[in-house]
């Protein structure tokens, strides 16, 4: 009996021994963990400096492909930040407050002239092929010529691909730019053009000739929808 009970004893001692070497290695592990947090844990006085040199540094990074992607941030004033697309505008705006000559579209009585600021100098403002401005509005399948009710003089039909045989119309009636503003005319200076990149579609106002001072700028809309009155002399009406 008396030596089961040492037996006993003995193999407790073993496994308390254990156990406390068990801890130890514990208590390192952690202590070593507590050391590397605490050395990743910076001052004040580290914190500050670093924003300092962050600052001073123009572009944030030492990356090539992130300081080039940094011209593309916002800019700072004392008070405002501007992206770039508003800096542009500012530019633009401050260009146009310039005296001279100015190019410039206004729809006066559903009618949408190029024009210039300054009327004591005529000169040509548009170039034959100059872009306008990009039609736009609602995207529709709705069939418009089949319509036999139809009177809509707003709608564009485009020539997709990935619309399995239906045709697609831009509907200009409820919204769009200034370029649904276009009267018809058979002999219009201008004409629509579709611009595509890869899936991109855009529909755009094109001059064909140069447009004077004070001329009303229209395009040929080909519409069985009303009988023409422009009054040119290869009128259609």
């Amino acid at each position: 009996m008396g030596k089961t009970a040492g037996h006993k004893a003995a193999g407790c001692s073993q496994e308390q021994g254990r156990e406390v070497g068990m801890d130890a290695t514990v208590k390192k592990e952690l202590a070593a963990e507590a050391t590397a947090t605490a050395k990743g844990v910076q001052t004040y006085k580290e914190r500050e400096d670093k924003k300092k040199r962050m600052k001073n540094n123009p572009w944030k990074t030492s990356s090539r492909k992130l300081r080039y992607r940094g011209h593309k941030k916002p800019v700072r004033t004392s008070t405002k930040v501007y992206n770039v697309g508003k800096m542009k505008a500012m530019y633009m705006n401050s260009f146009l407050r310039l005296p001279g000559v100015r190019e410039a579209l206004s729809a006066r009585r559903n009618a949408v002239l190029r024009h210039e600021a300054d009327p004591r100098k005529p000169e040509v403002i548009v170039i034959a092929g100059s872009i306008i401005s990009n039609y736009t509005g609602v995207l529709t399948t709705h069939n418009f010529a089949a319509d036999e009710e139809q009177t809509c003089d707003y709608a564009l039909e485009l020539q997709l691909k990935s619309t399995r045989g239906k045709k697609v119309y831009i509907d200009a009636t409820s919204c769009g730019g200034i370029t649904r503003m276009l009267n018809h005319s058979c002999d219009a200076p201008c004409h629509f053009v579709e611009l595509r990149s890869r899936e991109n579609v855009a529909v755009v106002v094109v001059a064909k000739r140069t447009i004077e001072e004070g001329e009303e700028v229209t395009v040929d809309y080909v519409d069985p929808w009303f009988d023409c009155v422009c009054g040119a002399a290869n009128c259609r009406g």
